[in-house]
C-alpha cells in the first residue's frame, strides 16, 4: 500500500512541476476574440460599396494571431491592440508548408489588408458587430 502511495505521489509531483514550468500566455482581446465574416467592404476615397457575404471571407482571431481566408487562401500574422487601433503584423501565407512572407498584396486586397502591416480604427466592436476603418477601406464584419 505504501509504495502505491509513494508512486502516485510521485507522479502527481512530476505533473504538477511540468506545469509549473509551461508559460502560459494568455490575452484579454474581450468581444475582439472569435470567428468575424466580412460583411461588407467600403473604399473610402470613391464611396464605393462590396457586400461580401457570399465570399465566405472570414477572419479568426485568438491570442495575438490572426487567421484570414476565403476559400482559395488563407494568411495568418501577429497582431496588437493599442486602445482603439489593431495593428497587422507581416502577413504569411498559411500554405502549411514553408509560409513565406505575402508579397502579393491584391490577393489579401480582396480580403480587406492593402498594406504589408496595415492599422485599422476600431469603429464599432460589440459581441456580434465589428466595423474597422483603414486609410483606405472600412470593413464591416459580423461574429458568427
Amino acid at each position: 500500500m505504501a509504495k502505491i502511495s509513494a508512486s502516485f505521489i510521485c507522479c502527481l509531483l512530476t505533473i504538477v512541476l511540468s506545469f509549473t514550468a509551461c508559460d502560459i500566455e494568455t490575452a484579454d482581446n474581450g468581444n475582439l476574440d472569435g470567428l468575424w465574416q466580412l460583411t461588407a467592404v467600403d473604399t473610402l476615397s470613391t464611396h464605393g460599396h462590396r457586400d461580401m457575404k457570399k465570399l465566405n471571407t472570414s477572419w479568426t482571431i485568438q491570442g495575438k494571431l490572426l487567421q484570414i481566408r476565403n476559400t482559395d487562401l488563407t494568411f495568418v500574422c501577429h497582431f496588437s491592440r493599442e486602445g482603439d487601433m489593431l495593428k497587422l503584423g507581416t502577413l504569411y501565407v498559411n500554405d502549411h508548408h514553408d509560409e513565406p512572407p505575402l508579397e502579393d498584396m491584391p490577393a489579401a486586397g480582396a480580403m480587406g489588408v492593402n498594406e504589408k502591416e496595415e492599422s485599422f480604427s476600431i469603429i464599432t466592436l460589440t459581441s456580434s458587430t465589428m466595423t474597422l476603418q483603414s486609410a483606405t477601406l472600412k470593413l464591416s464584419f459580423r461574429k458568427y
